[in-house]
Parts: C-alpha cells; sequence; structure tokens
C-alpha cells in the first residue's frame, strides 16, 4: 500500500477485505487489503480527521472542519467494491 501523501488515521473492514485511510490530501482512501491497491478515493475533510468501519459496509468519518461523513460500501459484480 503506498500513499503519497502522509496518512494519519486508519482503519480495516470488519471482514478484512478493505482498508481505509485518511491523510493530509482531504481524502479518504479506500484501499484493497489483499493486493494493497487504492479502489476509491472520497471526499475528505480538512483539518485532519478520522475513519472508523462499521459493521453491514458502514464506513463514516469525521475531521476537524465538523463534518461527518457516512458511506455504504456494495460488492459489485467485478468482486470490487464501490458507493
Amino acid at each position: 500500500m503506498t500513499s503519497r501523501s502522509c496518512t494519519n488515521c486508519g482503519a480495516a473492514s470488519p471482514d478484512g477485505r478493505l482498508l481505509y485511510s485518511g491523510g493530509a490530501d482531504e481524502k479518504v482512501k479506500v484501499w484493497d487489503a489483499l493486493m494493497g491497491e487504492p479502489l476509491h478515493a472520497l471526499p475528505g475533510h480538512s483539518g485532519g480527521g478520522a475513519v472508523a468501519a462499521g459493521p453491514g459496509g458502514l464506513l463514516a468519518s469525521g475531521g476537524g472542519d465538523g463534518a461527518v461523513r457516512v458511506w455504504e460500501m456494495v460488492l459489485t459484480r467485478k468482486g470490487r467494491d464501490g458507493l
């Protein structure tokens, strides 16, 4: 797994297939845990942040900007996760 920006928070999906990170680039990134490849870059937060994974494919992020975002990750036919 390679990220060109400083990563300051991370979480794993309950099944261990996905990793989530937040960093200085103000994006929330979704990674394939087995391959170490990025799958998605979601809108993140200014002023730092945190990510948390929950059951049912839920991903939450919060940051210094005072916003909280929640996404539902779903499995697609190609075996990749999407929104």
